[in-house]
């Protein structure tokens, strides 16, 4: 399999926070927020038994009890406890966390800075002024109180909440127009959740919902079986030529040449000053010599992805290019790369099904891609499919799943996670707009 990146237990038993994240879109489809649901918490909750936990810079999350935490702050020389590592992970988006009256007044995690946190509220006693007064000097700090699955709001709902949150499942649509109406008076913008196809996000846009929760954006939405126009269908070759066991560097460099595009980004991407220090490389193939076949093979399937993607949403990208990581990181330091460029490449043909909208028996069949990459995302099954599956049911909070995928590989929960958290820290760099690995198209117009 590769590495094995185990969490240490040193000193005093540590525990690891696990957690997925579930997005969170505006009108546009636009990322808004990410939901934190912890494995550990009542109903994906901040787990209640710890106030504070720390990432340290392996990626291992430990919690550390209050005691702890009193302890280590009469230590000058610990580093300050209180984290639970989501600055970096988050990367500035708005998360929102769900938390109990027991975990505010134990003390939120210091990352959960103010303006990037949405605190979440279910069933709280609105005669209990103290816990009110909490709440009210929360939201004067600069945090936002979401109110979950409200079927009236009273007064002191009005008052305290900035965003309804409403299950789409438990409401009928004339029972959600009231409450929208009488948030709409004071400001209260709602959020749908559990939204799981294509179908049910036109009803909740149709009904007036300003934000949209749910893995509907990972589900096919028109089961189309037209033919891929002929620019797509060469950046799949593209992508599946990256992945072969034996690169064809004329086959890339014709596609290359032939696609606009494709040939400015590589040109960007090489004439980098952080890639290229030396001198300025205006030919394709040379671009391609100097970039070497590891280098290459990433960077043509990233932006091959990328650029099929253009016209869904852009959080199919992220997930893509984080399961490609993750896998990556789970092959480890085997000493065959074609393997770890293999488990890459499962994870970022995971969702070109929904990406092109086409079957995926028929898309991998289209472009030969390799009998291993196949298995696991067609049969489920094979040496890669642990993988995928693992990180498919890390995403969508399936614990369950999850555990039995962690049996298979042989690892704790605890370390896919640490995997799970690298991948998205390596994609959140990715995404900066200065990035060397990740260059724009250039802006239309």
């Amino acid at each position: 399999m590769g590495r094995r990146h185990e969490v240490n237990f040193v000193g005093r038993q540590r525990l690891v926070i696990v957690f997925a994240r579930e997005p969170i879109f505006d009108l546009q489809q636009r990322l808004f927020a990410y939901q934190l649901v912890f494995r550990d918490g009542e109903q994906g909750a901040l787990p209640e038994d710890f106030s504070t936990a720390h990432i340290d810079t392996e990626g291992n999350t430990e919690l550390i009890s209050n005691t702890e935490k009193r302890e280590q702050a009469r230590d000058a020389d610990t580093p300050s406890a209180g984290s639970i590592g989501l600055n970096e992970l988050l990367s500035g988006f708005t998360s929102v966390v769900s938390v109990s009256k027991h975990s505010i007044e134990q003390g939120l995690p210091e990352d959960f800075t103010p303006q990037d946190t949405i605190l979440e509220i279910d069933n709280f006693d609105e005669s209990d002024l103290d816990f009110i007064s909490t709440l009210k000097s929360l939201r004067s700090a600069g945090f936002r109180i979401a109110l979950h699955n409200r079927q009236s709001l009273s007064l002191v709902s009005l008052t305290l909440a900035d965003y309804l949150k409403i299950d789409t499942n438990k409401i009928s649509l004339k029972e959600f127009e009231r409450l929208r109406l009488t948030a709409a008076e004071h400001n209260i913008q709602t959020i749908a959740t559990k939204i799981s196809d294509a179908d049910q996000y036109r009803r909740c846009v149709n009904a007036g919902f300003h934000y949209f929760q749910g893995y509907f954006f990972l589900r096919r939405a028109h089961n189309n079986s037209d033919d891929l126009p002929a620019n797509k269908l060469s950046l799949l070759q593209l992508l599946a030529q990256t992945a072969d066991d034996s690169i064809d560097m004329d086959a890339i460099r014709t596609t290359f040449e032939h696609d606009a595009t494709l040939s400015y980004l590589l040109m960007r991407f090489i004439n980098n000053p952080l890639i290229n220090k030396s001198h300025k490389i205006t030919s394709i193939k040379h671009a391609l010599t100097y970039l070497g076949e590891v280098m290459l093979r990433k960077f043509a399937a990233i932006i091959s992805i990328a650029q099929l993607n253009q016209d869904n949403v852009n959080e199919l990208l992220q997930v893509s290019l984080v399961r490609a990581k993750y896998c990556e990181i789970l092959q480890g330091d085997s000493d065959n790369k074609q393997d770890a460029m293999s488990a890459f490449m499962t994870g970022l043909f995971s969702l070109i099904d929904v990406i092109l909208d086409r079957d995926m028996e028929s898309l991998l069949t289209q472009i030969q891609i390799s009998s291993d990459i196949q298995q696991a995302l067609v049969a489920r099954e094979g040496r890669f499919f642990p993988m995928i599956g693992s990180i498919r049911a890390l995403e969508s909070s399936s614990w369950l799943q999850f555990k039995a995928f962690a049996k298979d590989l042989s690892l704790e929960e605890e370390t896919l996670q640490s995997y799970y958290v690298e991948a998205v820290k390596w994609n959140n760099a990715l995404q900066q707009g200065d990035s060397d690995m990740f260059p724009r198209a250039k802006p239309k117009g």
